[in-house]
């Protein structure tokens, strides 16, 4: 058993009670290291979800957007601004709507009876008349295709749009997730500097306390040795006092004798 004036318990107490700060601080530095991979794990589980379900959406208006671009193309065409090549292409791409060929048929009966009842049926007046209804109405069919191809761009357009602020949504949610693993990184660090800093302080109260312990035994064996060489001196003095005859000594302190 270690002597009370040597220190040495003390010091290992002191060297025992770092060794554990030091386990400690291990142990709360592996907890905040798992707690920022699960919670990097769950950021990541979730801006993923959310990306993949953007994605879908983004996909959901591809054919309108691909169909939008063809009819845009077709109505540069059809504008002149492709030029000449490109005109020649629409006039091509020229589909009538469905009840273009009756109104046409129509419209060319109604001339027909109206030039007969003149009396001017097979005159050439009959067939330019005839002439004029079919190309102003060719010219109106042909402004209804025109109008159509632009109703199809503008949704193409529109689904474009959409996909725009649906991939401007993807772009918001990785900044959103770099600010959201950074707050883990930040609040780990804060963690991590606060139990270190902790740390730090108790094992150094304990080295101080093991040092305390240490320099306090030095001074306890100071005062024990002051305190025995007083009681030694206070000792001898008392004895230089007394006669060294027996028998005087004895009337003394036996109250007897000269």
């Amino acid at each position: 058993m270690s002597s009370p004036f040597s220190g040495k318990a003390g010091r290992l107490a002191s060297i025992w009670q770092a060794q554990y700060l030091q386990d400690q601080q291990g142990q709360i530095d592996k907890r905040i290291q798992d707690g920022q991979t699960q919670s990097l794990a769950s950021l990541g589980k979730g801006f993923d979800a959310a990306r993949s379900s953007y994605g879908d959406a983004i996909d959901l208006y591809s054919p309108y957007r691909e169909t939008g671009l063809k009819a845009f193309g077709q109505y540069a065409d059809a504008t002149g601004v492709n030029g000449q090549d490109g005109y020649d292409r629409s006039v091509g791409n020229f589909r009538a709507g469905p009840g273009y060929e009756w109104q046409r048929d129509q419209g060319t009966d109604a001339v027909a009876r109206k030039q007969s009842a003149l009396g001017a049926l097979g005159s050439g007046n009959t067939m330019t008349a005839i002439a004029d209804y079919s190309s102003h109405l060719a010219d109106q069919e042909y402004g209804n295709y025109l109008n159509r191809l632009k109703g199809v761009s503008d949704v193409g357009y529109n689904a474009t749009g959409a996909q725009a602020g649906l991939t401007k949504g993807i772009g918001d949610l990785y900044a959103q997730q770099g600010a959201g693993e950074a707050g883990v990184y930040g609040d780990s660090t804060r963690l991590g500097v606060g139990t270190l800093a902790n740390t730090t302080n108790g094992i150094s109260n304990a080295v101080q306390g093991g040092m305390m312990a240490g320099q306090n035994a030095a001074a306890n064996r100071w005062n024990m040795g002051m305190s025995l060489a007083s009681l030694g001196a206070s000792a001898l003095g008392g004895l230089s006092g007394m006669p060294t005859n027996g028998s005087t000594l004895g009337s003394r302190m036996f109250g007897f004798g000269g």
